[in-house]
């Protein structure tokens, strides 16, 4: 195996800063919004660094085994939500945020489940994976049969990129059952592999984005009086951005990462690994403090509302 292409000194991304009296005397959200962006911004581009090992010192691309390819690329599909989901956040769309942050936990749940188990998992997630594709294919076939044998253009260039999707997965698609079980978990089953016990409600923050389901609704779409008691029609502009999707994806994104860089050896891990951690570690340390700053929020409406001062 060849050696893995590390970065040089100047190739890292720059270390974001916490400061931390900066985010204890905040009186409103920028500063750990702020904070929050400048994590997942070096998480993304870590990533990135991280994915690029597999290549040759020279920049050009290793061949790779079917197992190793799906985690590659499952690593390449963070990279790239990343990097729009901070570009969200500093464009203010909060409802994108959201649904790019499930769709990021779903690739590191995937990740994680998959670098815990043997070869059998990236069988059950090739076939999980193509089980849609061999329903069209299936589609083509009998489309094929009604025209007594002609398909239309588009037809048969369907079914060249299908070809081509089940032969690097090593499938044959004429013996692949449609009714067949592929042993891939739920969700719950691939998130609980990151082995964090809130790593499943981290997870459920984008649910609501990706399904269109009443709470998303309520929430960004519709607007409603000062007690949200009476609607007041559509809400056309986007939701603010927050901090929370930010936080969670540095903290369980950098842990899964950290363990796939063992994965790659000893050289990528000993490159790698403790630079994940100590980001988990930032990361963490800004949505602690960001929980309290929302409680002294909270404290501080609440005594509003009693008409009371901190003088009181």
């Amino acid at each position: 195996m060849p050696a893995p292409r590390l970065p040089a000194p100047d190739e890292w991304p720059s270390w974001a800063l916490v400061d931390r009296d900066l985010l204890s005397t905040a009186q409103d959200e920028r500063p750990y919004l702020e904070t929050a962006a400048a994590l997942v911004t070096e998480f993304g581009e870590l990533t990135a660094l991280l994915a690029r090992t597999q290549e040759s010192p020279d920049g050009a691309p290793v061949r790779q085994g079917r197992n190793e390819a799906v985690l590659s690329g499952l690593t390449t599909r963070i990279v790239k939500l990343t990097r729009r989901l901070a570009a969200e956040t500093y464009e203010g769309r909060g409802e994108l945020q959201l649904l790019i942050d499930r769709e990021i936990f779903t690739s590191t749940a995937a990740l994680a489940y998959l670098l815990r188990g043997r070869s059998d998992r990236f069988e059950a997630f090739l076939r999980d994976s193509l089980h849609a594709d061999r329903d069209v294919w299936q589609h083509l076939d009998n489309n094929r049969d009604l025209r007594a044998g002609d398909n239309l253009p588009q037809e048969t260039r369907m079914r060249r990129r299908l070809e081509r999707s089940f032969g690097l997965a090593g499938f044959d698609p004429a013996e692949f059952g449609l009714d067949e079980e592929s042993g891939w978990p739920d969700v719950r089953g691939q998130v609980d592999a990151i082995g964090e016990p809130d790593a499943y409600r981290m997870h459920q923050l984008g649910a609501d984005e990706v399904h269109g389901v009443w709470n998303e609704l309520v929430t960004h779409h519709l607007r409603t009086d000062g007690d949200d008691l009476v609607w007041l029609g559509p809400k056309l502009g986007w939701s603010p951005a927050v901090v929370q999707p930010l936080t969670a994806v540095a903290i369980q994104g950098s842990r899964v990462m950290a363990a796939y860089a063992r994965h790659l050896g000893h050289e990528v891990a000993e490159a790698f690994r403790d630079k994940y951690l100590d980001l988990a570690g930032r990361a963490a340390l800004t949505d602690r403090m960001h929980e309290e700053y929302l409680e002294r929020v909270d404290i501080n409406l609440e005594m509003g509302h009693l008409g009371l001062t901190d003088d009181d």
